[in-house]
């Protein structure tokens, strides 16, 4: 760098070769290690990257990732559900009790997933409505969920089922798409549509702004409440139907099983929602403009002139702050941190 470049480029520039090179390591640094693990053990064990070793691992760890992607989306708008593997048992334990009174498949799975839809409720309830912290909240739930299922299967007894299991339970739990594991395809849409839900749906960007920065969030328009309540029940409804599927694989009801999930969980969805903390301006796809959020708001909105970002096009106004953040975030264009409101693409 040349000599007469003052202190402060110097310094700012190090800062930016520091962050960026922490947002590849977090980005890019479980990947690697993935890939580093691979290439070893197909050296220790050579039969590990066959395609049926490659499958068994698939279909091993599809419940997890069912659970994990609903986990996803709490953890992204700033929560946590440690009750999420109850609500993998409810599932599971109401499909099989239903089954062994004579339902039908069909009518058994809707009941297993409302009861994890109903558990949401119950956690959207206590957090969004009344204001319980998450951490206590879906705690709380945890431990009264799991009671009932004790009293429910008389001390944690499997419930297993007078006839057959049904056939297309059997399909989903044990069947084989050629040589894929029903369960993997089962994961393999959901991950799409969570994908799609995160990235293209409006109510993705409203959970990261809530979990970005909740009160900057509601400044621009977004019910929040209602965004944390969505996050909630659809967490608990996937748990449910990876609770049905785990039921489907052992053609029972296993109280407490769905709680060996919970940690798992919660350190697999770790580093995808480890970006939620930092500052909007250093946000990874890619910001146009910051904007201090200490600012007076006229000023920030002539700032927000003055930069020529996307929507404002290019000139001078003096919009409120509010009205500013409202049509950004509703347009997909920003970002809210604790430091800053960033416009990404």
């Amino acid at each position: 760098m040349d000599a007469k470049t003052p202190v402060a480029d110097q310094l700012i520039g190090k800062q930016q070769r520091s962050m960026r090179l922490w947002m590849f390591v977090s980005r890019y640094g479980t990947l690697a290690a993935f890939l580093v693990m691979a290439i070893v053990l197909s050296f220790v064990a050579p039969g590990f990257l066959t395609m049926f070793n490659i499958l068994t691992i698939l279909r091993q760890i599809s419940v997890l990732g069912i659970m994990g992607l609903g986990m996803t989306l709490v953890m992204a708008g700033g929560g946590i559900d440690l009750s999420i593997g109850e609500a993998a048992d409810v599932g599971g334990l109401v499909c099989v009790a239903l089954l062994a009174q004579g339902w039908g498949a069909g009518p058994a799975v809707l009941a297993g997933l409302a009861g994890g839809a109903a558990m949401g409720m119950l956690n959207a309830t206590l957090i969004a409505g009344i204001g319980i912290a998450p951490f206590l909240a879906t705690l709380g739930v945890h431990s009264m969920v799991r009671s009932l299922e004790m009293a429910f299967t008389r001390g944690g007894l499997p419930i297993y089922l007078n006839r057959a299991m049904p056939r297309p339970l059997i399909f989903l739990g044990r069947g084989l798409v050629g040589p894929i594991p029903t369960q993997v395809i089962v994961l393999a849409v959901l991950a799409l549509a969570y994908y799609v839900i995160y990235h293209r749906v409006t109510l993705g960007r409203y959970v990261t702004a809530v979990g970005l920065n909740r009160e900057a969030a509601r400044l621009s328009g977004v019910s929040v409440n209602k965004v944390t309540a969505t996050t909630y029940v659809l967490a608990s409804a996937t748990a449910a139907l990876a609770g049905v599927i785990l039921a489907a694989r052992v053609s029972s009801g296993q109280p407490l099983a769905g709680g060996a999930y919970l940690l798992d969980t919660i350190a697999a969805v770790g580093p995808a929602s480890g970006r939620r903390g930092i500052p909007a301006r250093h946000h990874s796809r890619g910001v146009h403009g910051a904007h201090d959020i200490g600012r007076r708001p006229a000023q920030r909105a002539r700032n927000a002139g003055r930069s020529g970002l996307p929507g404002h096009g290019g000139q001078r106004h003096d919009a409120p702050e509010r009205r500013v953040l409202h049509a950004d975030v509703h347009q997909g264009r920003v970002a809210v941190g604790r430091a800053g409101v960033g416009f990404v693409r």
